[in-house]
């Protein structure tokens, strides 16, 4: 609900007051449109890492396995967003690749919860702040990948390809970061 009344105004505006208007001064739409993108990697991320910081510190199940607990929090969010994505889109079959895609986020936002919880196992402001700048990036990118089909510059079928890497990759990060936070 946050990022509804959040993330999307703060899209919407930027992609009207600045891309728009840059785009149709002829300058490049691909470099542009970065700027309506960011947005949802950063209120979501900060959204999913206040939800976690918050039962870390008031509700005593946190303490039991943070880890478990960042990554039901990141897959609960993930499910919401799919579905009020999913609700949103005109007739779309059932079984397509967007669900296929939704999927994908889904687990984006189990692996990014993992490391958000991880995020507050650290003592290096550091390696905080590494371990956030990467999840908001990779948030960020889900949003704008899809410029490059706009653009002509990758197919639609290619973009289904790639979306499930950026999960995957952040996962083999995620690993690595769990096997140091248990050190």
């Amino acid at each position: 609900i946050i990022a509804v009344f959040t993330q999307a105004p703060l899209q919407s505006y930027l992609a009207q007051n600045i891309f728009l208007p840059k785009v149709s001064a002829g300058q490049s739409p691909i470099f542009w449109a970065a700027i309506p993108a960011l947005p949802a990697g950063v209120i979501q991320e900060l959204i999913k890492l206040s939800v976690i910081f918050l039962t870390f510190k008031f509700l005593k199940m946190g303490k039991r396995n943070p880890l478990l607990i960042g990554s039901a929090i990141g897959a609960g969010f993930g499910i919401v967003e799919a579905s009020y994505i999913i609700s949103h889109l005109p007739d779309a079959p059932i079984w397509s690749a967007n669900l296929v895609e939704r999927g994908f986020i889904i687990l984006f936002h189990a692996v990014s919860g993992v490391m958000l919880a991880a995020v507050l196992l650290f003592k290096s402001k550091t390696k905080r702040g590494v371990i956030i700048a990467v999840v908001v990036l990779a948030n960020s990118w889900f949003r704008y990948l899809p410029v490059f089909v706009q653009g002509q510059l990758l197919d639609a079928e290619l973009l289904y390809i790639l979306i499930p890497l950026i999960p995957i990759m952040l996962l083999l990060y995620g690993v690595a970061l769990v096997k140091k936070s248990r050190k």
